[in-house]
């Protein structure tokens, strides 16, 4: 069936906001192989053009950049920063003032290229001026279901900062357009393959640490043995965005 119609069904049924992710580009095939390859550049945009032009007019209220990179302002993200910014041309130029939702990723750990409360400050204004008249909003990976951060509770002595943290800096920048995606598993073993189903109790605790920061929560699950559905008492409510909508 066609899925994009059924979300669009679902959405105007239940008063949420229906979002579409763009393609993502072709990435690079040696040495940085986390980059995209822009010199596909002109290929990529080309297609999305036509992509946001033909769910602008099937009723997408908004679109998803799904390319990640870290929270920062490294020039060495550029090639993705880049992306992002000619995509959000492209996006105003369809759909004037429409929402864009990013979602980085942090990472708090001792033992990794760690990213301070600070940078992250940074690297969250960095996308917000990529706007070119869209509306974004940046709904950082909480990093608990990675085990990239750590909740003050868990008094974590392998992390150096918290997800409390994290959003408490990113808020004083810009709090209208902060959100967090929630990451519904335990980290397991790090892998798709051995991350663990995770419980109503830790969701909540996730949903509590960042509450006072941030304007609503998106769900994010890895796998259907951590689908939030089977979540008690959660379910389809946590992997809405605030009040419904991304407002």
């Amino acid at each position: 069936g066609d899925a994009f119609h059924s979300l669009i069904r679902v959405s105007e049924e239940r008063g949420n906001n229906a979002y579409i992710g763009l393609p993502v580009p072709q990435m690079r095939t040696t040495g940085e192989t986390w980059l995209p390859d822009n010199s596909y550049a002109d290929v990529i945009d080309g297609f999305a053009e036509k992509f946001v032009d033909a769910y602008h007019q099937r009723g997408a209220d908004g679109y998803y950049l799904a390319m990640e990179m870290p929270l920062t302002d490294t020039s060495h993200w550029d090639p993705v920063t880049d992306y992002y910014s000619r995509q959000t041309q492209i996006i105003n130029d369809v759909s004037e003032g429409a929402t864009v939702l990013i979602s980085p990723y942090l990472d708090g750990r001792e033992d990794s290229e760690t990213i301070s409360p600070e940078t992250a400050t940074l690297g969250y204004q960095k996308l917000l001026d990529l706007n070119n008249g869209t509306r974004i909003l940046v709904s950082p990976q909480d990093g608990l279901g990675v085990d990239t951060t750590a909740l003050e509770a868990d008094e974590s002595e392998e992390h150096q900062f918290t997800a409390e943290d994290y959003f408490e800096a990113l808020q004083e920048v810009e709090p209208e357009r902060l959100y967090v995606t929630v990451e519904a598993m335990h980290p397991g073993g790090g892998s798709s393959d051995s991350r663990k189903p995770t419980s109503r109790d830790r969701v909540e605790e996730q949903l509590d640490a960042s509450e006072p920061y941030v304007n609503g929560a998106i769900g994010f699950q890895w796998a259907d043995p951590n689908s939030m559905i089977q979540i008690p008492h959660i379910g389809e409510g946590a992997c809405a965005a605030g009040p419904g909508k991304l407002n």
